[in-house]
């Protein structure tokens, strides 16, 4: 037996230390509930814990932030609801105002409702807010933009170049063209070439205006293209000079043959009174005189353009082709000196066309057929006996790329969407762009039932469907953060299931523990006081 260490004491206290921090362990566990109160508890598992627990607080602000997403959606379409009442108003007075027992007077005073129902979609444009935000009324950036390029890119320029090539027999020369988008109020110049014009030759510094208005209120299609792209061809391949090449109602006679102008020749005898030789006589005397840019003086040029090509046909030529192709040989040849040399002696020069149109140009209307579907357009049913080219054929739906400019495009601004941030994590967001509704925008600002209540409803059939494209669009995207919403709340429950296995305590069995634990304390105790005991034995020895 040995007294100076007692090897049972040490054992017995070193077991009751034991118990006793596993004692204050369970206690510290049980009074919080929690499994891993410090690293040492669990290092990998606070580690783990610690990571869920951001992606749960994550998950917990991403539903709030849908929420507030589906909230601004919510106050866009409340506008764009009375915005839909007061369009369908303005189309429902427009139809009143179309109808011809209203006397001038009626439709003025349909005209001051209308004017009110403008005012007031400006202002739920500029007023609808969330958070201070305007959302009906987004200054910056413009998906029509970017789609009207694209639509240029990928087709309708190119399907211009090659109807020119075609019929006219022309290409420019890979000159670089700008593309200028204009914000202005639709109902003006929908589109224009713009350069800068020598004496005599070829035009340079070509740009090619569109007025963005006038696209989103739909009045801009591919035919209004194919009459610029006459223009800038035009320019790069005959004589445009202003002072001795190719007179104004020439060129605009030719880019309204390119796509047909029969629609516009009808309105305006309609317009004068109706389809009858004194009238188609005003149409031709004001044919070819000094430019206005009167719509007549747009109907008047087609029809002597097409009675050229017609005059050539019949002499034996292949038509207007032979005046452009005859052109297009020396830049610095004139009008004049083509209708000698290359209509196949049909007209001796210009000043004898002149006096042939006089004479018989008001039979040549009074031939074409302005009722059919038919655009009068070149190759077309009317003027050469080929298909019939409608408004909506007379340009080929073709993919075509510009070929033969250097076009150059403008940056658009992008619309600066709004980035919902719909998940825990960097990048998971959702873009919400936002659209511009008011009525320069919606193409109903020139809606005048005074002047024209046929136009007026077309305005307004526009601006309808516009809204209801957008409202429908931020319809899909609330149905969308309905649906995040619904999985990132799953998401969370089972995370924080998850999450709760490796830090939650177990309280049953850590209270089982605490027990045992408890019970060993006091055994180890007990054990102690006995093992203190145990080396009094050898006082026994020493009596």
């Amino acid at each position: 037996m040995r007294i100076n260490n007692n090897i049972a004491a040490i054992q017995s206290w070193r077991n009751n230390q034991q118990n006793l921090s596993n004692s204050q362990k369970s206690l510290e566990k049980l009074s919080s509930g929690l499994r891993i109160n410090r690293a040492g508890d669990d290092a990998a598992g606070l580690s783990i814990s610690e990571k869920m627990r951001g992606q749960i607080r994550g998950l917990e602000q991403a539903e709030r932030n849908i929420q507030d997403g589906i909230s601004l959606i919510q106050t866009a379409e409340g506008g764009m609801v009375e915005l839909h009442s007061l369009l369908q108003r303005g189309r429902e007075l427009s139809v009143q105002a179309a109808n011809e027992t209203n006397t001038v007077e009626d439709r003025e005073q349909i005209q001051k409702e209308i004017a009110q129902i403008k005012e007031e979609t400006d202002r739920i444009a500029n007023t609808t807010e969330f958070n201070t935000m305007k959302l009906l009324n987004v200054a910056s950036g413009d998906q029509n933009q970017t789609d009207l390029i694209n639509l240029l890119k990928n087709s309708w320029l190119g399907q211009a170049e090659q109807l020119i090539s075609n019929y006219f027999g022309l290409q420019a020369d890979n000159y670089t063209m700008n593309l200028v988008l204009e914000e202005g109020t639709a109902g003006g110049t929908l589109a224009y070439v713009q350069a800068s014009v020598p004496a005599s030759g070829l035009g340079t510094n070509l740009e090619l205006h569109i007025e963005m208005a006038d696209y989103r209120a739909g009045n801009i299609t591919d035919r209004t293209i194919a009459h610029e792209m006459v223009h800038a061809v035009f320019n790069r391949s005959v004589n445009v000079g202003n002072a001795t090449g190719i007179p104004t109602w020439f060129n605009e006679g030719s880019a309204e043959l390119i796509q047909g102008a029969d629609e516009r020749l009808a309105i305006e005898l309609a317009a004068l009174g109706g389809n009858n030789a004194v009238n188609r006589a005003t149409i031709v005397g004001n044919a070819t005189n000094a430019w206005g840019g009167t719509s007549q003086e747009y109907a008047g040029a087609f029809a002597a353009v097409r009675y050229i090509h017609d005059q050539i046909k019949a002499a034996g030529g292949s038509g207007i082709k032979d005046i452009y192709s005859y052109l297009s040989g020396n830049p610095t040849r004139t009008l004049d000196d083509a209708l000698t040399n290359a209509s196949s002696g049909a007209f001796a020069d210009l000043t004898d066309f002149q006096s042939k149109w006089s004479a018989d140009g008001e039979a040549f209307i009074a031939g074409m057929d302005l009722g059919n579907a038919d655009t009068g357009a070149i190759g077309g049913a009317d003027a050469d006996g080929g298909a019939v080219r409608t408004n909506t054929s007379v340009v080929p739906d073709n993919a075509a790329a510009v070929q033969h400019f250097n076009m150059v495009y403008p940056t658009v601004a992008e619309n600066d969407p709004l980035n919902l941030h719909i998940g825990s994590n960097s990048s998971q967001t959702m873009k919400l762009g936002l659209t511009k509704v008011d009525s320069n925008s919606l193409g109903i600002s020139t809606a005048d039932v005074v002047q024209d209540a046929q136009s007026a409803i077309g305005q307004f059939d526009t601006a309808i469907t516009v809204v209801s494209s957008e409202r429908s669009r931020l319809g899909a995207i609330q149905n969308r953060l309905e649906h995040a919403l619904s999985i990132s709340m799953s998401n969370r429950e089972n995370l924080t299931s998850s999450e709760s296995r490796i830090r939650d305590l177990d309280m049953a069995k850590e209270m089982m523990n605490m027990t045992k634990t408890n019970i060993l304390m006091q055994a180890s105790a007990a054990m102690l006081a006995q093992a203190n005991q145990n080396p009094q034995g050898i006082l026994q020895m020493l009596r």
